[in-house]
């Protein structure tokens, strides 16, 4: 549970604070919703190699699309993520998410059908 509370609040502090910090995915999940289950439904793990530049309330990422979520709202937190509401580079309203659960970390953005999840190491 510390481990766990450790691991968010460096992520809090990274997006708060003035300095640019880089994290490195290695694996990408998407999921698509299931409207009549209510849930996403997963797509199989596959390899990645996509680093996300954090810049206080900014994210970019060199994936295909050159990713930019502008985050603009106050942070929620609770045991085991923490989230903000985000605009992308395309002005479509999203939430990003740093999320450490079942023993993985990983950056979630999450749009109104379609998410995505982003694998990386602590």
């Amino acid at each position: 549970m510390k481990n766990i509370f450790l691991i968010i609040s460096f992520f809090i502090i990274s997006f708060i604070s003035l300095s640019q910090q880089k994290i490195s995915a290695y694996a990408i999940q998407i999921g698509d919703w299931d409207y009549y289950y209510e849930e996403y439904s997963w797509e199989a793990l596959k390899p990645c190699d996509v680093d996300f530049i954090i810049q206080r309330d900014v994210i970019i990422a060199n994936d295909i699309a050159k990713s930019t979520y502008y985050l603009y709202d106050d942070f929620n937190i609770n045991k085991t993520f923490a989230s903000w509401n985000a605009i992308d580079e395309d002005n479509r309203e999203c939430v990003v998410s740093i999320v450490h659960k079942d023993g993985l970390t990983y950056l979630m953005v999450t749009y109104d059908a379609i998410c995505f999840k982003y694998f990386f190491n602590p």
